[in-house]
């Protein structure tokens, strides 16, 4: 496992178009995979960014994964 904050959007976005200069020619399916994959994990890094409210009643704090 990793921590998400460990996962630097600016490497993942460099090493995107790094990958797309290499291929030369776009295949739109890897492509949007990859980018379905990058805007999960940055939804996820966003939502664990934001400040929580206080745990339920139970003591578990949701987990925005």
């Amino acid at each position: 496992q990793l921590n998400i904050y460990d996962i630097p959007i600016s490497k993942i976005t460099k090493d995107f178009i790094g990958y797309i200069d290499y291929i030369q020619e776009l295949d739109i399916e890897v492509a949007g995979e990859f980018l379905l994959m990058a805007a999960e994990l940055m939804k996820i890094k966003a939502r664990m960014l934001i400040p929580q409210e206080v745990a339920d009643e139970s003591g578990f704090e949701e987990d925005p994964r």
